[in-house]
């Protein structure tokens, strides 16, 4: 009864650590209300991948998309696997591909030391070294590219990995694949939360800014 106690405190414990909170809520251009909630990140093989749900609501529809960003390569022919822990695979293929430009900061790094021997005190003991300085590489900051590839998703879809669980990813982008096994539900748990609190959020009419004449306040 005490181990059940303690794992059920444990997984109340992860789900406050991790609650999904609203990231983005505005009106586009287009008149569309776009809702998004705060990335959940994954390590994947050699690469880091940052998941995202977010929905863009219209006058008659509402489209749900999934963000997956990253600094490793994606195309137009980029797919993302999903299996769920009902052996059930769904395929996403891209549907929009963004590519922006980041800046990462220079930064030095030790890569090892220089040694000198200063002498043999007898030839069973051996010779003495000391160190005199360590090589350091000076790496310059330098611009870099990073992909945003967006993934259409229906609501029973979502529903369907919110209620299985996702047991394995793949990210293909048409040269490499990279795949992550989870130990557990949490891809799966984090997109099911996602896309509850958004649902909640479209609850409440966004307020729109009203437009400020040249003559207020003065």
């Amino acid at each position: 009864m005490k181990h059940i106690f303690c794992i059920s405190l444990l997984l109340l414990s992860v789900s406050c650590v991790f609650a999904q909170k609203i990231y983005v809520d505005r009106i586009e251009t287009d008149g569309r209300r776009q809702v998004m909630v705060t990335t959940k990140e994954y390590s994947v093989d050699d690469k880091d991948f940052n998941f995202c749900l977010k929905v863009f609501e219209g006058s008659d529809r509402r489209d749900w998309l999934l963000l997956v960003s990253s600094y490793a390569p994606m195309s137009m022919e980029s797919v993302l696997l999903l299996k769920l822990w009902n052996e059930a695979i769904l395929r996403l293929n891209v549907n929009n591909i963004k590519v922006d430009t980041e800046t990462k900061p220079a930064y030095a790094a030790t890569i090892g030391s220089m040694t000198t021997t200063i002498g043999s005190m007898t030839a069973t003991i051996g010779s003495m070294t000391s160190t005199i300085g360590s090589i350091t590489t000076i790496h310059p900051s330098k611009d870099v590219n990073y992909y945003y590839s967006v993934y259409e998703l229906t609501p029973e879809e979502i529903e369907y990995m919110g209620k299985y669980g996702i047991k394995k990813i793949r990210i293909a982008n048409g040269e490499k694949v990279w795949d992550k096994e989870f130990r557990f539900d949490s891809l799966g748990a984090y997109l099911s939360r996602s896309y509850k609190k958004i649902l909640k959020q479209l609850e409440t009419p966004i307020k729109k800014n009203k437009k400020k004449s040249l003559f207020d306040g003065f």
